[in-house]
């Protein structure tokens, strides 16, 4: 959320996922301490909030224990156990932190980085190509990917070297 916030992509990703579920522990991360630090991105953050393009969801008692059971067992930040113990099995959400990306993936739950929602709406035809290249590079810049990372994205979406 942070990544898209900082690459005033919001739009962009709500034609992609209308709605995303947002857990309290990344609420926290991304809105309550960055209004503390005065992150300019959570303007961003709390007008996608407005328009109902982000959702604060809540867990349940089940989701709390499981939670704090992968942040131990998994060494995971809180974020990240929180969004995988609220995805069920065979669903998607989206997690950049590789320790979570394999723990979700054991649990059968399909995780996708930041990075590849461009590519994913340009393959649904939800957004078209310039769209996607110029978002694969927004969020890879706010992201701190690597060029190469980034450059075989476009390569995905372009249909080969620019």
């Amino acid at each position: 959320m942070i990544y898209v916030a900082k690459a005033n992509a919001f739009e962009l990703l709500h034609r992609v996922f209308p709605r995303v579920d947002v857990p309290p522990a990344v609420w926290r991360e991304a809105v309550i301490r960055g209004e503390e630090k005065g992150a300019p991105e959570v303007i961003r953050i709390r007008q996608a909030e407005r328009r109902a393009w982000l959702r604060q969801t809540t867990l349940t008692p089940a989701q709390h224990r499981a939670s704090r059971s992968l942040a131990a067992a998994s060494r995971l930040g809180e974020g990240e156990s929180q969004v995988i113990a609220a995805t069920r099995p065979g669903q998607r959400c989206i997690l950049d932190d590789k320790r979570a990306v394999r723990v979700a993936r054991n649990r059968g739950i399909r995780p996708i980085s930041t990075l590849l929602v461009p590519v994913i709406g340009w393959r649904r035809n939800l957004i078209n190509a310039d769209e996607a290249v110029r978002l694969v590079r927004l969020l890879g810049v706010a992201s701190g990917a690597l060029a190469e990372t980034t450059l075989v994205l476009e390569e995905e979406i372009t249909g080969g070297p620019q």
